[in-house]
Parts: structure tokens; sequence; C-alpha cells
């Protein structure tokens, strides 16, 4: 895959830097008013904890940046639980949420 975080039109420009959406001391994430992109190391992605608005239901998708490569689309989960939970499942607002791995 020669893909680039680029190519999935991801407003960078737009975002700002909150860490503290995510419990580990290690996670970067970049956030706007509907996209949240986490950059994690190489944690499991069902190990990712976030403290995210509540009444929305998130879109989540997972990229390594090393490797390039599509979108690999993950569950659909509502906050404040991040269970999973079927596509549009209590959905008021919809919103992104990208993890991106540490390349190795």
């Amino acid at each position: 895959g020669d893909e680039s975080a680029l190519d999935y039109r991801l407003p960078f420009w737009a975002m700002w830097d909150d860490n503290n959406i995510t419990a580990a001391e290690d996670d970067f994430a970049l956030v706007n008013d509907d996209t949240y992109l986490i950059m994690t190391p190489t944690r499991e992605k069902s190990a990712l904890s976030l403290a995210l608005p509540s009444g929305r239901n998130y879109a989540v998708a997972w990229w390594n940046p090393k490797e390039g490569g599509p979108l690999v689309s993950g569950d659909h989960v509502d906050m404040p639980a991040l269970s999973a939970a079927g596509e549009g499942a209590g959905s008021t607002a919809a919103s992104s949420l990208v993890e991106l791995p540490f390349p190795q």
C-alpha cells in the first residue's frame, strides 16, 4: 500500500492537540469538532481507552503509517460506554475516530 494519511483527507490544518482524551501517557491525539486522530504505540486496538463527548456514535478506523494501505474499518461505538454497537445504533451525531499505531 502506497497510501499516506493525506489520502484519507484528514483535516490536519483544522485540528489541535488534546492528549487528555486517551488514558495512556504515550498516546498523541489531534482533534477537531468531529474527527479524532490518535497515534498510539504498539498497543492492541482493543486496549484503547478514550474520553470523548457522550451522546455520539463514533465510526472507528485503523491505519498503520509504516505499512500504508487502506483504512481498516472497526466497530461503531457509542459513548460513553465504548462498547460495540450496531451501525447507527443510538446515533445522534456522527464522528470519526482514526487510530494510528506508531511505526515500528
